[in-house]
């Protein structure tokens, strides 16, 4: 007794209309709506940190288009020299034994003194603008102080 082997195609197959009509501009079209859905997928599956980059350079777009950074950096930066002043002052009458960590030192208490002067009058109340250009004073006075600050201290 011997098996026949089945046929091949004995059930027809059932395709799916899609592979049917695929052929030629269709399947052109097709594909293009599939790829776009797929990128579209691919975009929302971004990783936290891509996400947060994007995040991150779109606010500092925003903070460098901001129309009260000119105003609040020389106003900070003058208030942080009226406090580093009178910190002078009362330095030249103690005997800092480091010249220059007194100078850094104090230029950072009156860049972060005078910032915060003027900070209760500051209009701008955003995340990045506080965090960029009320910094930014401190950080050059900080300079200032080690730069300017030991030459005034000496004694």
């Amino acid at each position: 007794m011997t098996v026949q082997p089945a046929r091949a195609h004995a059930v027809p197959v059932h395709r799916p209309a899609i592979i049917r009509v695929m052929h030629g501009s269709t399947f052109r079209r097709v594909h293009a709506k599939v790829s776009k859905r797929l990128k579209a997928k691919a975009r929302s599956r971004r990783s936290p940190v891509d996400r947060i980059g994007k995040a991150i350079e779109g606010l500092w777009i925003g903070a460098l288009n901001d129309d009260a950074a000119l105003h609040c950096l020389p106003v900070s930066l003058i208030a942080a020299a009226a406090v580093g002043r009178a910190l002078i002052i009362w330095l030249r009458r103690g005997a800092p034994v480091s010249q220059q960590a007194a100078g850094c030192f104090t230029g950072i208490a009156a860049g972060a003194i005078g910032t915060l002067l003027y900070g209760f009058s500051c209009p701008v109340d955003s995340f990045t603008h506080l965090g960029i250009w009320h910094v930014v004073p401190v950080a050059v006075a900080a300079i200032a102080g080690r730069l300017i600050a030991p030459k005034l201290i000496a004694w």
